[in-house]
């Protein structure tokens, strides 16, 4: 039986024999080398390595993320809760499995020594030591195992590999009360006294509060509300069935940021825009109503939870641009529609000779083609792209922002013929002279190197055929 399984894409061997063999240094039994035994089938041998396993290590990268394979082995991890995620690429994890802290080696260098490496051994231990005690008290066994003082100290390593946020506050709770009985005691009679306390209050005013509180319902009519959603837990559904922009859908985000003209889709791990949406339609950018100078009033956007928000520190002396999804050129009607464009949940660190010359080429390019009466109406969405063939990750600020490898664009045009046209663009975040058109890579490929699903609402085997072509670019 083996302590470690390690779950990786075959692109990704020569890393996870070097992570397997830091492992087995520290005397843990490792399970990585895939070779099929004769008269095995590669399904028996796998799943058996996979009961048996008292820790399942995922290896999540570019390649892995889009492995059938190891998200199946994930699966069986995360049902065992057993499951222990590994970040050797900035990459966005699989639906499902972001409540489950991974451990960060995206910056490893290979070395059994490294801090980060060290850090993950820890966890690994205490998650073994865990699986242990618990396989023990299952099959009643006399043998006791003592934990050592470390593993009772009320502070624990922060958000250890595998565990969900649940279990670490239930972790640390459970440790505290061992130590503290009687501070324990005493904060839940505390405790218990105040709820009596409050319960009793609400008691004697519930009449009145009840009676005002029917009275204010019956006064607000909901559809007149100008704010459409609540701040926070924007829901996917409700976007879909009311906003103009996500006519043809919107891909997944970790939190949906709605405003007044373009919606996005922001990602808490690289924290920055996962995606940007904008419906552009050529009376909306006649230059007769572009009135607004540029706002550049750059700010946190305060509706993204603090420890996930990128901050106007991360990109000072950064050498990086604070680059838009969204162009303030595309909305300049409005001060307060220019100013929501400079949040910094549209905001991306950019290479200054990208942001400044091919991206701009490509937003002016964007909006003649909105502007040219050929079509009614132009969806944009566009984001960022990290790489899926094993370059290292950079990070900006002590929030850690990613720096993407590259960006999309992607252009759904519909004409006065109800005809769609679609373009997408895949740039890399550096200098580039090249012209646009050597950029356009088919809508496919876009979805392949991101983990979105663009215009989801589009289906059947036109629309699969629009994703796979490459259009030939509109005269601008």
């Amino acid at each position: 039986m083996s302590d470690v399984f390690i779950s990786y894409a075959k692109e990704d061997r020569s890393r996870a024999a070097k992570l397997a063999e830091a492992l087995a240094t520290t005397g843990m039994s490792v399970f990585w080398d895939r070779t099929l035994p004769a008269g095995l089938t590669w399904r028996d041998f796998i799943g058996e390595e996979l009961k048996v396993a008292r820790c399942i290590i995922v290896v999540w990268t570019g390649a892995s993320v889009q492995s059938d394979w190891v998200l199946e082995e994930a699966e069986i991890g995360r049902k065992r809760g057993i499951l222990v995620p590994v970040l050797l690429e900035a990459v966005e994890v699989p639906l499902g499995f972001g409540a489950i802290h991974a451990a960060d080696l995206t910056e490893w260098d290979g070395t059994a020594t490294s801090s980060e490496l060290q850090k993950l051994i820890r966890d690994m231990e205490r998650l073994l030591g865990s699986v242990s005690d618990q396989r023990d008290e299952t099959d009643q066994s006399e043998a006791v195992t003592v934990p050592n003082a470390e593993r009772l100290q009320p502070t624990s390593p922060p958000d250890p590999v595998g565990e969900t946020l649940e279990e670490q506050r239930g972790s640390m709770l459970k440790s505290w009360f061992l130590v503290h009985p009687v501070v324990a005691i005493a904060t839940v009679a505390l405790i218990i006294i105040s709820l009596l306390s409050i319960y009793s209050k609400l008691f004697v005013r519930w009449a009145d509060v009840s009676e005002v509180a029917s009275v204010e319902t019956t006064q607000i009519d909901v559809s007149k509300s100008t704010q459409t959603f609540p701040t926070d837990a924007v829901k996917k559904d409700q976007i879909l069935a009311s906003r103009p922009e996500a006519r043809y859908g919107i891909p997944d985000a970790d939190q949906y940021l709605v405003n007044d003209t373009y919606i996005a889709g922001y990602s808490y791990r690289n924290r920055q825009p996962r995606w940007a949406l904008e419906l552009l339609e050529p009376d909306k950018l006649r230059d007769e109503v572009q009135i607004v100078d540029r706002m550049d009033n750059f700010r946190e956007d305060l509706r993204i939870p603090e420890e996930f928000r990128s901050t106007l520190e991360d990109y000072r002396g950064s050498g990086y641009d604070r680059g838009h999804l969204i162009s303030s050129a595309n909305w300049r009607q409005r001060a307060f529609s220019n100013s929501q464009i400079f949040l910094l949940s549209n905001i991306t660190p950019q290479s200054p000779h990208f942001n400044r010359k091919i991206w701009r080429d490509l937003e002016i390019a964007v909006r003649s083609l909105a502007k040219n009466g050929e079509y009614l109406a132009v969806y944009v969405i566009s984001g960022p792209l990290f790489s899926i063939n094993g370059r290292p990750a950079e990070f900006i600020g002590k929030n850690r922002v990613a720096v993407p490898h590259s960006f999309f664009k992607s252009i759904l045009a519909e004409n006065r013929r109800g005809q769609l046209h679609l373009w997408s663009f895949s740039i890399p975040n550096e200098t580039e002279n090249k012209p646009l058109t050597d950029y356009l890579v088919p809508t496919s490929e876009i979805e392949r190197q991101s983990g979105l699903l663009l215009w989801s609402q589009l289906r059947g085997s036109f629309v699969k055929k629009l994703r796979q072509q490459v259009r030939p670019m509109w005269e601008f």
